[in-house]
C-alpha cells in the first residue's frame, strides 16, 4: 500500500490510470504491484485501513477515530498524511460502552476472493492485520492516556488493549481460512 500522492506518482510514471482508491476499498486494484513486478499482494483488513479512508480534510472512521489530513512539503510537491485528532476512548466514561466494528462482516472479505482467484497463483497473498494490539489501543485511547493507564490502571489498560487484539485475531483467522499465504 502506498500513500495516495506516491501512488499517483507511480501510476503516472508507469502509465497507469490515476485514481485514488482508499485502502479499505483496494480489493481489486493492484496495478502498481503488478507493473512493478512485486511478488506480494497485500490485502488489509482492520484499523490500519483508517489511514487515508477518505479524501476529506477531516473524517471519522468506522472505529470512531477522528482523522485530519495534514499537508506537508516534499521535493516532489505537497503530500498528505492522516493524523488522529480525536480518540473515541479518550474519556473513561466511554470505555465500557464502546462497541468496535464487527470483524465478521462479509463485505470486509468479499474482494479477497477475487484477489485470491486473480493473483493467488502468481503472487504471495499477504493478509495484513496490522496495528493489532498496542497501536490499535493507542488509536482508540490516545498515546498519553494509554501509557498512563498501563502504569496507573492495569485492568483498564488490558481491557482497552483487548479491543483491537480480539478484533484483529478474528480477521487473521478469517484471512487464513480464506487462503492467504501469510499474515502480517
Amino acid at each position: 500500500m502506498f500513500t495516495p500522492e506516491f501512488a499517483g506518482r507511480l501510476q503516472k510514471y508507469l502509465g497507469l490510470s490515476q485514481t485514488f482508491t482508499p485502502a479499505h476499498q483496494m480489493g481489486e486494484k493492484y496495478d502498481i504491484e503488478v507493473a512493478l513486478g512485486l511478488d506480494i499482494i497485500q490485502y488489509s483488513v482492520g484499523i490500519v485501513n483508517s489511514y487515508f479512508a477518505s479524501q476529506k480534510d477531516e473524517y471519522i472512521c468506522e472505529w470512531g477515530i477522528k482523522w485530519k489530513q495534514t499537508e506537508y512539503e516534499t521535493r516532489f510537491g505537497k503530500g498528505k498524511y492522516a493524523e488522529m485528532i480525536e480518540q473515541p476512548l479518550s474519556d473513561d466514561s466511554k470505555v465500557k460502552d464502546y462497541v468496535p466494528p464487527d470483524p465478521h462482516r462479509e463485505e470486509l472479505y468479499q474482494p479477497l476472493q477475487y484477489v485470491l482467484d486473480t493473483y493467488g497463483k502468481e503472487f504471495c497473498i499477504m493478509g495484513a492485520a496490522v496495528c493489532t494490539i498496542f497501536e490499535g489501543a493507542w488509536y482508540l485511547r490516545g498515546m498519553e492516556r494509554l501509557l498512563i493507564d498501563i502504569v496507573e490502571n492495569e485492568e483498564l489498560a488490558n481491557y482497552i488493549l483487548d479491543i483491537p487484539f480480539k478484533y484483529h485475531l478474528e480477521i487473521a483467522k478469517k484471512l487464513t481460512r480464506m487462503g492467504v499465504d501469510m499474515i502480517w
